[in-house]
């Protein structure tokens, strides 16, 4: 039961890792990405990187909540994924303009749906477990 639960802990350490990994390659040509390939591929490690960075303190609570409130995360994990793939896609690689005051760019979009992702986990974590915490006591 608890290992369903520890699996969104995975899949972010593997996507923080591989995307830390794919963007050094950015830094130095020494990398085995660094090719044609790193072209396709590094527009998409840098936000799945970021998103799954700033998702690390909502994920981390995971295996110590109950079940039902995980099964209540689930839901909204998966609607905010999809959301944010959405988003994330249709953000612009760069921003034209020299004076920018809110760049909106791939790297934006993703770090703030990320900071986003979190507090709105945590806050249903939270609010979730005290719900099931006053039914236990009533």
């Amino acid at each position: 039961m608890r290992i369903v639960q520890v699996i969104p802990i995975v899949l972010v350490a593997i996507n923080t890792l591989i995307g830390n990994f794919g963007g050094k390659c950015g830094v130095d040509d020494s990398c085995i990405f660094f090719s044609e390939l790193y072209n396709y591929v590094y527009p998409v490690l840098q936000p799945l990187y970021l998103f799954s960075l700033f998702s690390i303190p909502a994920v981390v609570l995971l295996p110590f909540i109950q079940r039902k409130v995980f099964v209540a995360w689930t839901y909204f994990a998966a609607a905010w994924v999809l959301l944010s793939i959405v988003f994330i896609a249709n953000a612009p690689e760069a921003v034209n303009s020299w004076f920018q005051i809110f760049p909106i760019t791939k790297e934006t979009v993703s770090r703030n749906m990320g900071i986003l992702f979190s507090i709105i986990s945590i806050l249903i974590i939270v609010i979730r477990s005290l719900m099931l915490l006053t039914k236990k006591q009533k």
